[in-house]
């Protein structure tokens, strides 16, 4: 029975500022719901999560020891989150219309600084105002867990298997290494020519004169690389069946399904291959079920970054042009922040990849290896030679001449690792 007393004790604890926690947990929580599509399983979230849980912690503990009331504690450490964590989209809306990132910055501190003035010196108000945050950001916390939850559950149903497995017989030429190479973004012959006035004949007779087939007038199979692939690497047509209908306008089935057993690497793996598998900061190709061995950088993620740039910590990174910075996947241009963690990210990922690749050749065999390589995708990190873009540069290029500046890149480190997998 729910007594006088008891039901005191929990109109008590309502006062206590749990708002501080829930308010770290959301940031992380709200960027990664916002992101559904791309995101294979929870497991870049965790990490991020419990770093933003673990400064709410810190700022809490840390206020107390200085104003010795858990209530002004807890307002100016959620003051402190507030203003980290919500620069970064301030900056997103404003920068149309404002070119000096600092100006902003110096705002968003000045009002930070306004608010822990007024929280340190509290009033009759304090403890209603703690009881209302708790309860107006755990309902955010809930509508993220729930979204997140609804949306892991309904993309959860996909074949373990996808695609049948062949009768498939080793003949006369034995069992040679097998490599796939996706270099993502690259445009066609013919659409190089025509929008970007660039002639990438010499890269393409270099192909040939190594013993390659080129289709000139190819076109590609599917609009999206992910769609182009699974295809390929499932060897059929794409399943109506894995567009979702509780998830529309996503391809969440095709992302998960990447993950799962697919026909080419297990049709490898039952004729005694190898699987070498080469992923990047996209998460549904980072990692399969049937790879033996898996090259990734991991010690940043495409998520952790973005949640970067979301907090004032972002208004520390140079600013850079956005001319040469290409498009996100929604077709919106990149911030400045973005703009320069993602290079750095690009180039940690594909500069591993392209080892990664050349690195593979030294394997025993037999061996099956799929690289990913997010190049000439944007952002554009590299130059033709392989050094970064100063930002002169970068103010200097259109999107297209950045464009092509890493295709070319790509075009070298492409040659040079199919040179080095034809030696071995």
């Amino acid at each position: 029975m729910l007594t006088r007393e008891r039901w005191a004790g929990i109109l008590a604890w309502s006062y206590w500022p749990w708002h501080v926690l829930l308010l770290g947990a959301y940031p992380a929580l709200f960027l990664f719901s916002s992101n559904l599509e791309d995101e294979v399983t929870l497991e870049p979230l965790w990490g991020p999560l419990l770093a933003c849980l673990g400064i709410a912690g810190g700022l809490l503990v840390g206020f107390f020891a200085l104003r010795r009331d858990w209530a002004r504690a807890g307002l100016m450490a959620s003051t402190v989150l507030l203003v980290f964590f919500t620069f970064g989209h301030a900056w997103n809306l404003i920068s149309p219309f404002l070119d000096q990132r600092w100006l902003l910055a110096a705002i968003w501190v000045v009002w930070g600084v306004a608010l822990l003035q007024l929280a340190w010196r509290g009033g009759a108000w304090v403890r209603p105002a703690t009881r209302a945050l708790n309860a107006i950001v755990l309902l955010l916390v809930l509508i993220n867990v729930v979204t997140i939850g609804g949306y892991m559950a309904a993309t959860h149903t996909f074949a373990s298997m996808t695609g049948e497995v062949p009768d498939v017989h080793v003949g006369e030429a034995g069992k040679p290494d097998v490599y796939y190479i996706v270099l993502d973004r690259y445009a066609g012959e013919t659409t190089l020519s025509r929008f970007f006035d660039y002639d990438n004949r010499p890269f393409l007779e270099e192909l040939e004169e190594r013993g390659f087939s080129v289709a000139h007038d190819s076109w590609a199979n599917y609009f999206k690389t992910s769609l182009s692939v699974f295809a390929t690497m499932t060897m059929s047509h794409i399943n109506p069946d894995l567009y979702d209908d509780a998830v529309p306008n996503t391809f969440a089935q095709i992302h998960k399904a990447f993950q799962a057993r697919m026909a080419v690497p297990a049709t490898f793996k039952s004729l005694g291959y190898e699987y070498v598998h080469i992923a990047n900061w996209w998460e549904p190709t980072s990692r399969n079920a049937d790879a033996d061995v898996i090259y990734r950088f991991t010690q940043e993620t495409e998520f952790s970054t973005a949640l970067y740039d979301t907090t004032l910590l972002s208004a520390l990174s140079p600013e850079v042009s956005a001319g040469g910075s290409g498009e996100d996947g929604d077709g919106t241009a990149a911030n400045d922040s973005e703009e320069l963690k993602g290079l750095e990210l690009q180039r940690a990922h594909v500069l591993l990849g392209f080892d990664s690749l050349e690195e593979a050749t030294q394997r025993g065999g037999p061996t099956f290896t799929f690289a990913h390589l997010t190049v000439p995708h944007p952002p554009y990190a590299f130059n033709e030679d392989g050094t970064e873009p100063t930002p002169e540069q970068q103010a200097q290029r259109t999107d297209n001449e950045g464009y092509i500046e890493q295709l070319k890149y790509a075009n070298r480190r492409t040659l040079e690792a199919i040179d080095q997998i034809i030696a071995n």
